[in-house]
């Protein structure tokens, strides 16, 4: 009982409240959350349409970031990414690349170097299934970020486990 809740703030007796609006998709299957207790950010998705979402707490909604409405970026997202200590950083798996934005996903980069090492050089298809044929586990299996050093990153995949230390090569 203590989850049910139409509390949207802290006060008296309050043990839990939502922050921020109602899901965009009752299908969420992915929340992430970033920037901690000062700047709290939250990305979720939808691993069958490949939508993924933002908000944060001066946003009277949310905001769709995948699929992008501009010329670069994911038009879908197999599986993502957000920096749990830097919220404006995300990572895409998208069926035709691997993405980052520096903003939120208000703009997107290929990311060739990690798209790279991820497939070895395309020996790993970008459309790799996880066991079993389930095609939400992906070719990106995990992101790790480092609490104080920006530029650190490791990423793990089928073909490895990969470390930039520049947040860019690995």
């Amino acid at each position: 009982e203590d989850w049910i809740t139409t509390d949207h703030a802290e006060g008296p007796g309050v043990k839990v409240f939502q922050q921020g609006p109602d899901l965009p998709d009752p299908k969420t299957s992915i929340v992430q959350a970033s920037g901690g207790h000062a700047h709290p950010t939250f990305y979720v998705g939808n691993t069958v349409t490949g939508q993924v979402w933002k908000w944060r707490a001066d946003m009277a909604d949310w905001q769709q970031i995948v699929p992008v409405t501009g010329p670069v970026g994911p038009l879908s997202a197999r599986r993502f990414f957000a920096d749990p200590y830097r919220p404006a950083l995300v990572y895409v798996l998208g069926r035709a690349g691997m993405y980052r934005s520096e903003d939120g996903g208000d703009s997107w980069v290929p990311d060739g170097t990690l798209q790279a090492a991820i497939t070895e050089n395309g020996a790993f298809p970008l459309d790799i299934t996880g066991e079993q044929g389930i095609p939400d586990i992906g070719l990106l299996r995990d992101m790790v970020f480092h609490p104080r050093d920006a530029s650190w990153r490791v990423a793990v995949s089928p073909a490895g486990v990969f470390r930039t230390l520049d947040g860019h090569r690995s």
